[in-house]
């Protein structure tokens, strides 16, 4: 995730540029009495352009510090360790790629929560019996983040994975 609020632009106008119509000059520049104008599709005209009106292009980014992110990421797995949300596994495997063999090796009931699975490299039977489980989600030890700790109830780590990223606070 780089440091991109989740938020979409949704309001949109057109500027002076993208609106239709002609360029040339209304009526002449002087001798009616009248105020100078350009085109008729400068922002003082109905149906002209917006002048600071909002634009899609906007971007939300804001920068978070590194030490910022690994205080936070270090207070979520204490929070998930005191109301012990986090197992730790000596590898995350199965030998087939059932989805009720997967279920019943890490006692799980994918209805009522939903799960975190994180490794350093994840076996292909793991990978095949949580593809269809919208309650389990997989995470390379490096992408852990902040966001997914807290949007999951279970935080599975194989201890290789545990412990780099224990190593990451040392």
């Amino acid at each position: 995730m780089a440091n991109q609020k989740k938020r979409c632009v949704v309001s949109h106008t057109k500027d002076i540029g993208m609106v239709q119509g002609s360029t040339r000059k209304i009526y002449k520049q002087k001798g009616t009495g009248r105020a100078r104008h350009g085109s008729v599709r400068r922002g003082q005209f109905v149906g002209g352009g917006i002048i600071f009106g909002p634009n899609k292009e906007k971007v939300y980014k804001y920068k978070i510090n590194k030490k910022v992110k690994k205080i936070a990421l270090l207070n979520t797995l204490a929070l998930k360790h005191q109301k012990k949300s986090i197992i730790v596994y000596e590898h995350l495997k199965i030998q087939t790629n059932k989805v009720k063999n997967f279920l019943e090796m890490y006692n799980q009931n994918f209805t009522s929560q939903k799960a975190l699975l994180v490794d350093s490299h994840f076996n292909e039977n793991v990978l095949k019996s949580t593809k269809n489980l919208h309650s389990f989600h997989r995470l390379n030890v490096s992408a852990l983040n902040v966001l997914d700790l807290l949007s999951h109830e279970k935080v599975y780590f194989s201890e290789a994975s545990f412990n780099t990223t224990m190593k990451r606070f040392m």
